[in-house]
C-alpha cells in the first residue's frame, strides 16, 4: 500500500508550540522553517522517518528558540493586521486590485490574462505561464507604494518569466529602486489562517 501523497502529522510542544511535519517527495534534506503567524513546518524527505525529524528539531533547539523570538517580535509589530485582515472585504479588495492592474497595464503596455484575488499563504503575488496573475487580498493593508510594486513586478513577469538581471532592469523603468521595494515587502509578514 503506498503512502499518501501528502503525509503530514503535528505534534505540540510545551517550548516550540505546534509543529508539523510534511512529507515531500521532493526535499533532499529535514529542514525547518518558522515564519510569523504560521505554526512551526518541518518537511521530511521520503525515506525519513518522523521520529528522525524530531530528533533534528531537538537538535535544533537553541537555533529554533533564536528563530522564535526574532517571528514573536515581528508577529507583535503587525498584530494589528490580523483584525484589519477579517475586515477585508473581498469583492471590494478584487474590485480596487484590479482598477490598478488594468492602470499599470494600459500604461505600461503590459497585458495579462486574467486576475484572480485569493488567499494566498505565502506570496503576496503571481503570474503563470499563460499571463494569469494571481494577487493576495491582504495587499489591501499595504502602503501603496509597495501595492503597486507588487502590481508591475507580476506585470513585468509578462514579460520576462525569471528574476534575473534583465528582468529587474526591466521593472527598474515602472519603479525606482525595486531590490529595495522588494526587501521591504519580504519585511511583512502574510497573515496565515482562513479569514473572511
Amino acid at each position: 500500500m503506498s503512502r499518501p501523497k501528502n503525509d503530514t502529522r503535528s505534534i505540540e510542544s510545551k517550548r516550540f508550540g505546534t509543529i508539523a511535519f510534511v512529507r515531500n517527495s521532493r526535499a533532499k534534506r529535514i529542514s525547518i522553517r518558522v515564519r510569523p503567524f504560521y505554526d512551526v513546518r518541518v518537511t521530511v524527505p521520503d525515506g525519513v522517518h518522523f521520529g528522525r525529524a524530531e530528533d533534528f528539531v531537538r537538535s535544533k533547539g537553541k537555533w529554533l528558540d533564536r528563530q522564535l523570538s526574532r517571528v514573536r517580535e515581528i508577529e507583535d509589530q503587525h498584530r494589528w493586521r490580523i483584525d484589519a485582515v477579517r475586515r477585508i472585504h473581498r469583492a471590494e479588495a478584487r474590485r480596487s486590485l484590479l482598477h490598478r492592474l488594468d492602470f499599470w497595464s494600459g500604461k505600461y503596455g503590459l497585458p495579462y490574462n486574467t486576475l484572480y484575488v485569493r488567499s494566498q499563504t505565502t506570496r503576496w503575488g503571481s503570474c503563470s505561464s499563460k499571463n494569469n496573475i494571481s494577487l493576495n487580498f491582504q495587499m489591501m493593508l499595504l502602503p501603496s507604494d509597495l501595492r503597486d510594486y507588487v502590481l508591475l513586478h507580476e506585470l513585468t513577469h509578462t514579460k520576462i518569466r525569471n528574476h534575473g538581471r534583465e528582468f529587474w532592469k526591466r521593472l527598474a523603468v515602472f519603479v525606482p529602486e525595486p531590490r529595495k521595494l522588494d526587501k521591504k515587502l519580504r519585511d511583512i509578514p502574510i497573515i496565515s489562517g482562513q479569514v473572511n
